[in-house]
């Protein structure tokens, strides 16, 4: 049995805002194929888009669980820890994270990865700070390149939110037009 079915309505959940929903199929896809650190980490960044604090704990945890260490796990857990902090109220060491796991993306050529770690920061961090409006930059410029029209559309949506009146992330889902 593969995980194809899962990940694949996973990702369609998570590009059209249905967070629980990616996040359950996600982790459905992890627990099908032992030592899997792709999904759990999917998980744990749809835990982190729907502003679920302890979702995302647990599926950092279970990443954990796998005992996988590897250059491309250990910038996953770094981009997970990062969403945590922000979720926790703690931006200067989410910031702190974030450039360490964007950093190791560069380094490790992961373009996708390091656009969605991208994505996570300007979702969960101020819009309005230089730095942040600088990582969105550049995960605009990463998505745009893909075509992943619905995350240019979630992306658009944080970076005009104004972080001193409205919440942190915008947890509503995408119209149907910029649906997967």
């Amino acid at each position: 049995m593969t995980s194809n079915g899962p990940a694949t309505r996973g990702w369609a959940a998570l590009a059209a805002g249905r967070f629980d929903t990616a996040r359950e199929e996600f982790r459905t896809a992890a627990s099908m194929i032992a030592g899997n650190t792709v999904f759990w980490a999917a998980a744990a960044g749809a835990a982190l888009w729907h502003g679920d604090l302890a979702g995302a704990t647990a599926d950092l945890d279970a990443l954990e669980a796998t005992g996988v260490r590897a250059p491309v796990t250990e910038a996953r857990r770094l981009s997970i820890r990062a969403g945590i902090a922000a979720l926790d109220g703690r931006p200067a060491e989410a910031l702190r994270l974030y450039r360490e796991a964007l950093r190791s993306w560069v380094d490790l050529g992961q373009t996708f990865e390091e656009g969605l770690t991208a994505l996570d920061a300007t979702l969960l961090l101020d819009p309005a700070d230089r730095e942040v409006a600088a990582i969105t930059e550049r995960s605009r410029s990463i998505l745009t390149a893909m075509k992943f029209e619905p995350l240019v559309a979630r992306l658009d949506a944080a970076s005009m939110r104004d972080s001193r009146t409205r919440p942190p992330i915008d947890t509503t889902t995408m119209p149907q037009t910029a649906r997967a």
